[in-house]
């Protein structure tokens, strides 16, 4: 039941996520009205773009965290996160559709084995459920162990936010970084399931369980994780196609989904070798499949990247050859003078003899 709930948690990422780009695309589209001198009509285009812009705040923000939260009630983390994959495989076969955006070899290839390692964890992932109580929940979280991640956590995006904040905008490594940071803030829910597994444990021992502030805290972060992200994703979407940002930020978000579980949740700690190397397995190849799309979009933005970078150099060689050019039409424009001039001297020549 939970990996159903996971499903649907997906799917309305994938709407929320779809909403964002087609408000942008209407915005873009008012801009050029108003650009037109159609104020009226770009108005309106403008405050459908917002509406378009909220609904899909509502959906991402409230629909899918509430899903997920559910989901986290009935399996280990490690188990339910590899599910958001499934935004990627809806995300490519309605994109072209609904908004009409293109398919390339490295985005389906990506999209494919992004999705074969997700649907693999649920056969290989772990199947124990722990029982969490708050003793629990205080040992498990509140470690050196976590507190070594959250700062690798925090390095990884910071390092990020500072690299995209100074690409400019529509810059591809740009929305790469976007992509990957909203991503690992979305995935890393072990603050989520603590606070799932608190709410049924004060279901099950009483009130009590929330009578310290182990679960407090894990609850702001549990929110805190959820509505971060939102921000990177939403600016992503404006500047990238929604293929390329729903694959990035959602194998992004199982791989740190995955990392998380296992090393703050200790998922795999009861796990046999054999069954957490083939768990390990299907997040490699989840892993391959972003960086497949990682370098076609980076091998595709390589010629548009240098021609911006290099505008020096095309206009020193357009002026080259237009100089030439000229040069070339004077010669041929002087020609006929020169053959008049030969004429008259051998006329001059012919009269002397």
């Amino acid at each position: 039941f939970g990996i159903i709930l996971a499903i649907f948690a997906s799917l309305c990422g994938t709407c929320g996520k779809q909403l964002f780009r087609y408000a942008e695309l209407q915005r873009l589209k008012g801009v050029g009205w108003q650009e037109q001198g159609e104020v009226a009509k770009a108005e309106g285009q403008l405050r459908f773009a917002n509406r378009l812009r909220l609904l899909g705040v509502f959906v991402i923000a409230l629909c899918g965290p509430l899903l997920d939260m559910a989901s986290y009630a009935f399996a280990a983390q490690s188990m339910i996160a590899p599910f958001a994959g499934t935004d990627i495989v809806a995300n490519m076969l309605l994109a072209p559709y609904t908004l009409g955006e293109k398919w390339t070899v490295t985005r389906i290839l990506g999209g494919t084995f992004v999705a074969i390692g997700t649907v693999s964890t649920a056969f290989f992932g772990p199947q124990e459920h722990s029982v969490y109580t708050r003793d629990y929940v205080v040992e498990t979280i509140f470690s050196v162990r976590v507190l070594v991640y959250m700062l690798c956590l925090s390095a990884w995006v910071g390092g990020n936010i500072l690299f995209h904040s100074r690409r400019p905008f529509g810059d591809t490594l740009r929305g790469l970084s976007l992509g990957v940071t909203a991503g690992t803030l979305a995935g890393n829910m072990f603050c989520v399931k603590a606070t799932v597994e608190l709410i049924e444990a004060a279901g099950r021992d009483g009130f009590e369980v929330w009578l310290h502030w182990a679960p407090w805290i894990c609850a702001v972060g549990a929110a805190l994780f959820a509505l971060s992200n939102l921000r990177f994703m939403e600016q992503g979407m404006r500047e990238q196609e929604a293929l390329l940002m729903g694959t990035l930020y959602e194998g992004s978000l199982v791989l740190s989904g995955c990392m998380s579980g296992i090393i703050v949740l200790r998922e795999l700690d009861n796990q046999s070798l054999e069954a957490s190397l083939k768990f390990l397995g299907c997040v490699v190849v989840i892993f391959t499949g972003v960086c497949i799309l990682w370098y076609g979009e980076l091998k595709a933005s390589t010629p548009k990247k240098q021609d911006e970078e290099d505008p020096e150099q095309n206009s020193a060689t357009a002026t080259s050859e237009t100089v030439g050019k000229a040069e070339h039409e004077d010669d041929i424009a002087n020609e006929p003078s020169k053959i008049d001039l030969t004429q008259e001297e051998n006329g001059a020549i012919k009269t002397t003899s």
